[in-house]
């Protein structure tokens, strides 16, 4: 179960990061 959550927390961050690839630099 905490390995498939921390799966979903990395694709949702990529996915952030994906849309704002700004704040990524900053």
């Amino acid at each position: 179960m905490s390995n498939e959550l921390n799966v979903l927390l990395k694709k949702e961050n990529d996915s952030f990061n994906f849309k704002f690839p700004i704040l990524k630099t900053a």
